[in-house]
């Protein structure tokens, strides 16, 4: 049987997204828990990697969502006020950068940027999964401290849909931007989203044995930025550095 492998916040480095695919067998099985998107050189193609690669299963992460919100208020022009088109517009394009992954999508053919928005329609913004007995919570970034935890499962984007707009979402929801420790009870919660560089570290973080905050700084493209991909079946960790081969590591 096949194991069990999470990582995070790949950002358009498709060279690193290569080298864990390539050292994974034919049964093991991938999440990937948000932003495949921005910061990197490879525009769509660790997307379109994901996407093909039937052993993937990705979550949505902020720069992914962001993405999203461009395309559909671009295909609802006449729908969508301007203020909120330029406000949704200036927050990815300028303020995290998303102008280059804009361009790279609109190189795409029409049905080529509709097959990839559809799949990232269909993606979970949280995934509950048990390996080995234990059980594991995925979401991108935190659990809203008002959510229900007594009937949790599942969630999709109908759980941060916009009340005024059925294209849109919430995409300012700390599913995907939440920046703070979310303990979730008899649950393993792993997270990406918030970079080891963005608190002057390189590693994975843990709080205790129950929460691991895995994204270590792609989206940095610096010497230090590298991806964590962890096994769920033993919690074996390795690091994958930009234009490396794959190093084994005991460090957590």
């Amino acid at each position: 049987m096949g194991k069990t492998y999470v990582c995070s916040d790949i950002h358009a480095h498709a060279d690193v997204l290569q080298e864990v695919l390539s050292m994974m067998a034919a049964d093991d099985r991938l999440y990937m828990i948000g932003d495949a998107v921005d910061k990197g050189p490879d525009g769509m193609e660790a997307l379109k990697m994901l996407i093909a690669d039937p052993r993937c299963e990705m979550l949505l992460g902020n720069h992914d969502l962001m993405m999203m919100q461009n395309y559909e208020c671009e295909m609802h022009r006449d729908e969508v006020s301007i203020l909120k088109r330029d406000d949704i517009f200036f927050r990815w394009q300028i303020l995290n950068f998303g102008n280059h992954t804009w361009d790279a999508l609109m190189q795409e053919s029409d049905e080529e940027q509709e097959r990839l928005m559809s799949y990232l329609k269909s993606r979970p913004l949280l995934k509950l999964l048990e390996v080995n007995g234990r059980k594991f919570c995925l979401v991108h970034a935190a659990i809203p401290a008002d959510y229900p935890l007594d009937d949790l499962h599942d969630l999709y984007l109908d759980t941060i849909a916009d009340e005024k707009y059925p294209f849109l979402f919430n995409w300012k929801s700390d599913f995907v931007w939440g920046r703070y420790v979310t303990k979730l009870p008899g649950y393993t919660v792993i997270v990406g989203h918030t970079p080891a560089q963005y608190r002057g570290d390189e590693y994975i973080l843990q709080d205790g044995d129950d929460w691991y905050d895995i994204d270590c700084g792609l989206a940095y493209n610096e010497d230090s930025s590298k991806l964590a991909l962890l096994c769920l079946d033993d919690m074996e960790l390795r690091y994958i550095p930009i234009g490396k081969k794959a190093a084994f590591s005991d460090r957590r």
